[in-house]
């Protein structure tokens, strides 16, 4: 939230999504969703990030894509999601096997819980992108309606 220069509080909470594991196509955004409404608690807002893999016919392959979802107190969602990437044809194989992204890309680079690190993006670029910046993407995507809300209001004037 700093860079939407709003003072925050933030406080991460676990919470089931009730999607599978590894979140294929809708899954991921319906995770997101069920997390920040499972986690707004007592707050102002509940954010809820999913990373799944969405399958693109044009390319024939699968982006990992990261949503967000944003609840507020009166239960409007917004949504949006970050940049998305395609994974190592080894990985791909090893998650049409039944295999999560995350054990399937510590199965190619030996890191354990990479997820929880700098993420297959930050391995996949060198580091020069990591998980950290993916999910301030999806989260500043899934504020644009609440940044222009002037714009995104029912019956806003049209131009």
């Amino acid at each position: 939230m700093a860079s939407l220069s709003l003072r925050a509080r933030v406080r991460g909470v676990r919470v089931r999504t009730e999607v599978p594991e590894q979140p294929v196509g809708d899954e991921a955004l319906q995770g997101a969703t069920n997390r920040a409404k499972a986690a707004i608690g007592t707050g102002d807002f509940g954010v809820g990030i999913e990373a799944g893999l969405v399958w693109s016919s044009l390319i024939s392959d699968y982006f990992d894509v990261q949503y967000a979802a944003i609840v507020d107190r009166a239960g409007q969602v917004t949504v949006g999601h970050g940049p998305g990437f395609t994974y190592p044809p080894r990985v791909l194989e090893n998650v049409k096997a039944g295999r999560p992204v995350g054990e399937a890309m510590a199965r190619l680079t030996g890191i354990r819980d990479i997820g929880s690190k700098e993420g297959a993006i930050g391995y996949l670029t060198e580091r020069r992108l990591d998980r950290d910046a993916l999910t301030e993407s999806a989260v500043l995507m899934a504020m644009v309606p609440r940044i222009r809300r002037e714009l995104y209001a029912r019956g806003a004037p049209h131009r």
